[in-house]
């Protein structure tokens, strides 16, 4: 009976829009698309700045071999004829298409199959090749050991290229120097071959070992050849005569790339480079290739590269994100509207349970935590109903219980008041019988509600069949 006060009932009202679970779930959801889209585009990002690095190492990489290997034929070849497989090698080791056209437009090599189809120049070549010019970005191995001249490439030696028989007599002569050097100095030199075939000995630590011309390890093998005291002969005579042009003394060279002047005026340090590097250029020339332009191209790799991270690509990328974000949202809220909407329908049911409703029930849909939830509303309903009911029925038992003792009471004084009865003793017994059937059921109320309480206490007591 006292599980349905009326003091001990729950007010239900409308959830205020602010403290909405379809709101809340849609700032969650807002809040995590926006931290997952942000990481994911600065992921995407960086790892394009990555992978644009290393495809730009990579084609410079590229780049450098193929400039350095074609620089090499231009270096060794008076013409561009016969580089063809050359450059159909290099185009099938890297994956590119190589073109080699002449400074007047004209096509020296095409690495495509099919050079029927005439080639269309961009804008801008991706290196001239030219031995005589070498660029520095493209080109490492510029180190010729002749001072001034770093612009001209070491394997372009012209006039200075020795033949095979001098070559293998002077490499014999300096196989004999390193062993002299290390029976006499004890130093671990070495021979090294330069590009014009004359063999070098280089010492790694000089400390005090003299230098080659001092020693009697190396009678002779600093000596010219023939062929190189023509080739330098020449050389000095345009030398001297670009000093002469410019007024100041002139020098005598050395096989080594030193020089000394000729009289007591020595000229400019930079005068002598300027003219060495200007001579070098006009005595090389006839051995060298002319000039080339360069186009290096491959599939997917244009002039801003694969991966451009322009402000188009960057505002696309922000399109994409948002449009995620939008997808995402709306996904959100019609998945809330669905899930809020059984809550709500529960909420109205409580309601109405609250205003008198017997048994208000809900549609079950689903097997779900929302339908599970619905179907222990509905059976708490009937529950309810049930308990009302028995409630009904136990109050209408308990006054039936009552009205009849109390009737035979009223009666009993009502006659006695009326002179009709007696107040005699067999009276008083009657009365004290009906009084003692009503005590009985106080007292049996009073247990039932206890039990209800849970403060009923048994005493249990040894009772003889």
């Amino acid at each position: 009976m006292g599980r349905f006060r009326k003091g001990r009932r729950v007010r239900i009202s409308a959830v205020p829009l602010r403290r909405s679970l379809l709101l809340r779930l849609l700032a969650v959801s807002a809040l995590v698309s926006v931290c997952s889209i942000t990481a994911t585009a600065w992921v995407v990002v960086q790892t394009t700045a990555v992978v644009l690095s290393r495809e730009r190492g990579q084609a410079l990489a590229d780049d450098a071999r193929i400039y350095d290997t074609l620089l090499g034929y231009a270096a060794t070849h008076p013409s561009w004829n016969g580089v063809q497989p050359t450059v159909d090698h290099l185009a099938q080791s890297g994956g590119h298409r190589i073109v080699l056209l002449g400074e007047d437009g004209h096509l020296l090599a095409d690495s495509n199959a099919d050079r029927n189809r005439p080639f269309q120049p961009p804008q801008q070549a991706s290196a001239v090749i030219d031995p005589l010019a070498v660029d520095p970005e493209l080109n490492k191995n510029t180190d010729d050991g002749r001072s001034g001249t770093e612009r001209i490439d070491p394997r372009a030696v012209g006039p200075f290229k020795l033949s095979e028989e001098d070559s293998e007599r002077l490499t014999r002569t300096a196989k004999r120097v390193v062993l002299c050097l290390r029976e006499f100095y004890d130093t671990q030199a070495h021979v090294q071959m330069s590009p014009a075939g004359r063999p070098k000995v280089v010492v790694p630590n000089p400390g005090g070992t003299p230098t080659l011309g001092e020693q009697r390890c190396s009678p002779g093998f600093t000596d010219p050849t023939p062929s190189e005291e023509k080739a330098l002969e020449g050389l000095t005579s345009l030398v001297n005569a670009c000093l002469a042009r410019r007024e100041v003394d002139g020098v005598r060279l050395a096989i080594d790339g030193s020089w000394e002047p000729r009289t007591r005026h020595a000229p400019p340090p930079s005068t002598v480079l300027s003219c060495l590097t200007t001579s070098r250029s006009q005595q090389l020339a006839p051995y060298v290739a002319p000039a080339a332009l360069l186009y290096v191209s491959s599939p997917g790799r244009t002039a801003t590269t694969f991966f451009d991270l322009s402000s188009a690509n960057r505002l696309r990328i922000a399109g994409w994100a948002a449009a995620v974000l939008v997808m995402t949202v709306t996904v959100t809220t019609l998945t809330g509207i669905r899930l809020v909407k059984p809550l709500r329908t529960l909420t109205k049911a409580a309601m109405r349970m609250e205003g008198g409703e017997a048994s208000p029930s809900v549609l079950v849909r689903g097997g779900d935590e929302i339908a599970k939830l619905s179907a222990a509303f509905n059976a708490m309903s009937q529950r309810r109903e049930q308990l009302e009911s028995a409630r009904r029925d136990m109050t209408n038992d308990i006054a039936h219980e009552l009205r009849t003792p109390v009737s035979n009471i009223r009666g009993w004084l009502e006659a006695v008041e009326d002179g009709i009865a007696q107040p005699d003793a067999d009276l008083v017994t009657n009365l004290l019988g009906q009084a003692l059937q009503l005590q009985h059921i106080v007292d049996d109320l009073r247990d039932l509600s206890a039990a209800e309480a849970g403060e009923l206490r048994l005493v249990p007591a040894p009772v003889e069949l």
